[in-house]
């Protein structure tokens, strides 16, 4: 609703609706991304773009090849929530994404599952992988329902060969995004 104050008492307000917005709910599947931590302002970049998209939340993660130094966590993600209200407000959004802690590849899949506890039983687990020339996005999600899918997508350089092992026994399914290298960001 849109109101305007017209009364305003110690233990009540009296507003005025003047206009009714039209809800638009957060669907299914809540989509997570799992993003290993870009340099510079790319990570911003990122947060804010896939906020635009409605992304449900945000992982960051160390890999082997992530560039920058996470000093003080708990600065990094207060900076990277306070990017999120705006991109809520330029693309219209009701729910407002969560940047979660900081994880490493050894505590991804604990932090993943802390997650799925709260959507719902059918989850299902994307790695971006440009090196994987077969399984294509869209062979991965054909004809397939999910309560939440997490996207995982790797630093500038891709994920190392042990990396994507490990992400495949935490049961990442490896997929091509697209026929071109792309960026991280």
């Amino acid at each position: 609703y849109c109101a305007k104050l017209e009364e305003m008492h110690k233990r009540k307000a009296l507003f005025h609706i003047f206009k009714k917005n039209d809800v638009i709910l957060e669907g299914k599947p809540k989509v997570f991304l799992i993003q290993s931590i870009l340099k510079g302002n790319a990570m911003d970049d990122v947060i804010e773009k896939t906020t635009e998209l409605g992304i449900s939340g945000i992982i960051p993660c160390v890999t082997n090849r992530v560039v920058p130094r996470i000093e003080s966590q708990k600065s990094k993600i207060e900076r990277w929530q306070k990017l999120i209200l705006p991109a809520v407000i330029r693309s219209d959004r009701y729910a407002i994404p969560k940047i979660y802690d900081i994880v490493t590849l050894d505590s991804l899949d604990e932090s993943i599952q802390l997650i799925a506890r709260t959507q719902g039983s059918k989850i299902f687990k994307i790695l971006f992988n440009e090196n994987e020339k077969e399984m294509k996005l869209s062979h991965v999600l054909h004809h397939k329902s999910y309560d939440a899918l997490f996207l995982m997508i790797g630093p500038e350089g891709g994920f190392e060969e042990a990396e994507v092992k490990i992400l495949e026994s935490m049961g990442f399914v490896s997929a091509q995004f697209s026929e071109r290298v792309l960026t991280a960001n």
